[in-house]
């Protein structure tokens, strides 16, 4: 594991997300959310049916909320993490248990990896119970393109569906 130098806003980020990971409160339903989280008015009863039923959080660590796995169900269902991904794709929302933030929080205590990159390697050397869902609920405004990214030079626009097509074509060329 090669450690990567990070910026200024890389490490901004980290410490944000260690502020939020230590205000988590066990037995609650905890989201954390970048500033640059959008709602789509195409996704809003997917957040309307999650939070019609939170009950569903309360055997998980943590659930990302943007990113998933379309199945075609018009039910919302839990996903493993382990299951589709081997690298978070984004994590700019995501609820999380109170056990996992403070593991998380103490693991975040030394910069090796940019956050995106620290959470996979958590995920992937932890037993947490990651899950994620079969439909979006949030957006990464910077992975569609509507923000620029403050943390990377080059963005990966991996939510943008134009971008995924230009790719898909470059590739097959």
């Amino acid at each position: 594991d090669s450690i990567i130098k990070l910026n200024y806003n890389q490490i901004s980020n980290i410490e944000k997300h260690r502020t939020a990971l230590n205000q988590v409160v066990d037995k609650e339903y905890n989201i954390i959310l970048e500033d640059d989280v959008i709602i789509s008015k195409d996704f809003i009863k997917n957040i309307e049916e999650l939070f019609a039923d939170l009950s569903i959080l309360d055997n998980i660590d943590m659930l990302c909320t943007c990113d998933f796995v379309y199945d075609g169900d018009d039910k919302l269902k839990l996903k493993s993490f382990r299951d589709y991904n081997k690298i978070l794709v984004s994590k700019s929302s995501y609820f999380i248990n109170k056990n996992m933030a403070k593991e998380l929080y103490d693991y975040l205590d030394n910069y090796k990896y940019d956050m995106k990159t620290t959470i996979t390697k958590f995920i992937d050397n932890n037993n947490f119970d990651v899950k994620f869902l079969n439909k979006c609920l949030f957006l990464e405004g910077s992975k569609v393109g509507i923000f620029t990214s403050s943390i990377r030079n080059k963005n990966f626009l991996s939510q943008n569906t134009n971008y995924i097509e230009l790719v898909k074509i470059g590739s097959n060329s």
